[in-house]
């Protein structure tokens, strides 16, 4: 579960997930909410066929005190993949499945700005600041 945030230029979430799997769904549906994709029929059905997974195992360790790092490092990866044109259609686990597709985010970067991770068991808390 998210939400947005009032912010004065950038974009502004408060997110809590009870997993790994749904902190990443709920980043990805962020990122996606804030861009421009061409997504039809053909493309998704394509995306079962040609994609490409990236799995992302060191969300799925215990907490440590470089975790934030870790986070930071992994939503910042995710944007630069969905840069360069790769869609984001399923979250499965710690993994991502990402195809081939015209991806135009809004989202420039995820900062440090007001950036806060906690980490309980399975549960994510997270507040960050996306600069669009």
């Amino acid at each position: 579960m998210y939400k947005e945030l009032e912010h004065k230029a950038d974009l502004y979430y408060e997110l809590s997930a009870e997993s790994v799997e749904e902190f990443l769904r709920d980043v990805v549906d962020i990122l996606i909410k804030n861009s421009e994709t061409r997504t039809d029929e053909n493309v998704l059905s394509n995306c079962l066929e040609n994609f490409t997974k990236k799995c992302y195992n060191m969300l799925a360790n215990g907490c440590t005190e470089i975790y934030s790092d870790v986070v930071f490092d992994v939503i910042n990866d995710i944007i630069s993949t969905m840069d360069r044109g790769l869609y984001p259609f399923k979250v499965e686990n710690s993994c991502i499945y990402f195809c081939k597709t015209k991806v135009t985010l809004r989202i420039k970067a995820l900062t440090y700005h007001m950036f806060f991770v906690q980490r309980s068991g399975e549960k994510i808390y997270a507040r960050m600041v996306f600069d669009i």
